[in-house]
């Protein structure tokens, strides 16, 4: 009963996996884990939009999160149902989380919020999924920026907006700190998983290549001998 109930589960989660990932017949491996990280991403707009409220934070940080919702779930049509997965759309995702979490890390206490932690997040999985001529072109730009709002801070204190208590402070931390590392968890875990498959299929094609040359190798040693014999 366990193991059917397990099997039933997983089989579940692979069905909801592809629908919103997509299939590995229609998308590449990076595509799928960039709808996945889209709609993720959506959700957690739409929750942290909702936490923000709950908690009483800033109206702008509420809207920023309302920002973001629609940004991902457009990125999401586009990836997913369109099924456009290029450079543009790397690119324009890159600038648009910029755009949203840039002005969040003011209205989100600043170096005393968890915003950078959504950005190295959210740089982490851009570096997993696109192509490796963009991957300095990320990192100098994100690095770039982190040192920019960081340096903002320094020189003009007055622009953060703080929290109002402790407690606003940690419950909001610890929400977004438990969302990054599911989805850091969630990303690498595929990549495993895809990469473990790989290793399994060019293992299995070296045996098949060996039994092959095993095979060959007999049949030439079987055509010497025969022609040894009509010699």
């Amino acid at each position: 009963f366990l193991n059917s109930s397990i099997s039933t589960l997983a089989a579940q989660f692979r069905r909801l996996y592809h629908t919103i990932a997509g299939t590995e017949q229609l998308y590449s491996f990076e595509h799928r884990i960039f709808n996945l990280s889209s709609f993720v991403l959506a959700v957690f707009s739409i929750q942290g939009t909702v936490f923000n409220s709950i908690l009483g934070l800033h109206t702008i940080s509420i809207l920023l999160g309302i920002a973001g919702c629609i940004f991902t779930l457009f990125t999401f049509y586009l990836s997913r149902i369109k099924k456009l997965f290029n450079k543009t759309v790397l690119i324009g995702f890159f600038i648009a989380t910029l755009l949203v979490l840039g002005p969040l890390f003011f209205y989100n206490g600043a170096s005393l919020g968890p915003t950078i932690y959504l950005m190295v997040m959210i740089l982490t999985a851009l570096l997993l999924i696109a192509p490796s001529r963009m991957h300095l072109l990320f990192y100098v730009v994100y690095a770039a920026s982190i040192l920019c709002v960081l340096l903002l801070e320094y020189f003009y204190p007055h622009w953060v907006i703080g929290y109002a208590s402790n407690a606003q402070r940690i419950a909001d931390y610890a929400i977004s700190l438990l969302y990054t590392l599911f989805f850091t968890t969630l990303v690498i875990w595929l990549f495993r998983r895809s990469y473990d498959r790989e290793q399994q299929t060019i293992m299995q094609q070296k045996k098949e290549l060996e039994a092959l040359y095993h095979e060959a190798q007999e049949k030439n040693k079987y055509i010497e001998s025969l022609i040894r014999e009509l010699h």
